[in-house]
């Protein structure tokens, strides 16, 4: 059950423990966007690059895909409505449409970087377009007249905006997901408020159901369930270390889907008519002390060993199949070298991230973990910055408080283009930080 073990939910009447429901041998690689439609799931399967239609048990279990839309680029979302299939195909900028039933293409509309989808009372379909910077942008659509010029509904204020949800009063919801923020847009576009959760991390995905607003955080792999009328925090879900929650779907028996874009999963927790979780829970900390016994020791002696890949879309393995980041490859490796899980490899990696915002999620991302062994791999988006801040913000703020056995760093000697000098400050950071923190005989090794 991977992560989904370590879920502990309240729920209004009673504390149901959910459910890895992914139907086994699928194969998913970084599911995102869900939609019901009658008694089916469908999944955007992003990194598969396919949408999946899957069967739902009368107890929220999946079954095998029922159709299959293959084919796609980078599909975030997904909706269905009107024996149609809306398809937010963010690697070729635009929306495809399909037919429900046979999976046969219906045409396209232009969208940049279409991230969530939205069918509105309207009859109109809005589409989240995240560009970065004020470039992001909400449009609305005639999904029967996809050759006619969209609407733009607003532009300016977002920086990557994602998901959308509509107010049943009136006006939409927005995950702002740079800003760290919701807005709630009136008809036309202007802001009319917005909520904004403590802690303050990216929104990805929002489902207004019932009498809540449902939230995706996803690097604080957490669901949040948020009274709409005040913006207070009525219920909070936490999925687990590295789940990265980015889709949310309800199905009409009381089912909530989530999309685990980090584990590669499917989760279901039953929910009530209000659709509300309620209280909060955390993920109880196991992990024994483990003193002080060097790592390269203990994993020879088959005991217990922590690696955080700490990191930003390296890391996290864009664009890259289900089992091919490097966490996963590393994993792969020490399970053949010393015996199934007797090191655990955590990917801690967030696309987009600098080394200058890697300090701000420390403590939760890779402390929280224990870890006996931490790499640290930030620099690529750092090229796009200047300034001396940049590339040396780990390492500069935090040497001391990972407590770990050493540090190393790679050569970046071979690095060309606009961004080499900034990476060459970076990499010669980390050699420092490496020379004055070796890892000696510690460091676990090859040999």
């Amino acid at each position: 059950m991977g992560h989904l073990a370590l879920l502990c939910l309240a729920l209004c009447a009673s504390a149901a423990p959910p459910q890895d429901v992914t139907p086994a041998d699928l194969g998913l690689s970084k599911p995102r966007g869900l939609s019901v439609a009658g008694d089916a799931l469908w999944v955007a399967d992003t990194n598969n690059d396919r949408v999946l239609a899957l069967p739902i048990s009368a107890d929220g279990s999946l079954r095998s895909p029922s159709l299959t839309i293959a084919g796609l680029k980078q599909p975030f979302d997904v909706l269905v409505a009107g024996g149609k299939v809306y398809v937010a195909e963010s690697g070729a900028n635009r929306v495809g449409i399909f037919d429900s039933a046979s999976g046969a293409s219906l045409g396209t509309f232009e969208a940049q970087s279409p991230r969530a989808l939205a069918l509105l009372s309207t009859g109109r379909l809005a589409v989240s377009c995240a560009a970065p910077g004020d470039a992001g942008a909400v449009i609305l659509v005639d999904p029967e007249n996809s050759d006619a010029p969209p609407e733009v509904l607003a532009k300016g204020q977002f920086d990557t905006p994602w998901g959308i949800a509509e107010e049943p009063g009136g006006g939409h919801y927005v995950a702002d997901m740079q800003h760290k923020r919701i807005v709630l847009l009136k008809p036309d576009g202007t802001e009319d408020g917005e909520i904004t959760l403590s802690g303050a991390h990216p929104v990805t995905a929002l489902l207004r159901t019932g009498s809540v607003l449902l939230i995706a955080e996803s690097t604080a792999h957490r669901v949040v369930a948020v009274d709409p009328g005040n913006g207070e925090t009525v219920g909070t879900v936490n999925t687990g270390p590295s789940t990265y929650p980015q889709g949310l779907a309800v199905d009409g028996r009381g089912h909530l889907f989530i999309a685990l874009t980090g584990s590669h999963q499917i989760a279901m927790l039953p929910v009530d008519d209000a659709a509300k979780p309620r209280g909060e829970t955390t993920v109880t900390d196991t992990q024994p002390d483990r003193g002080t016994v060097p790592a390269r020791a203990r994993i020879l002696s088959r005991e217990a060993l922590t690696v955080v890949a700490f990191g930003d879309s390296v890391t996290f393995g864009a664009h890259m199949q289900a089992g091919d980041t490097y966490p996963e490859q590393l994993q792969v490796l020490l399970d053949t070298r010393y015996g199934p899980r007797v090191a655990t490899v955590i990917n801690a990696g967030i696309g987009g991230n600098t080394s200058g915002a890697g300090p701000a999620r420390l403590e939760r991302d890779v402390l929280a973990h224990k870890p006996d062994i931490v790499l640290v791999n930030f620099g690529l988006n750092d090229s796009a910055k200047t300034g001396p801040q940049w590339g040396r913000g780990v390492p500069d703020t935090h040497p001391g408080e990972l407590g770990l056995a050493g540090w190393r760093a790679p050569n970046a000697g071979g690095l060309q283009g606009p961004g080499a000098g900034v990476l060459h400050d970076h990499a010669a950071t980390r050699r420092a930080v490496a020379h004055s923190r070796p890892c000696g005989d510690q460091c676990p090794t090859s040999g």
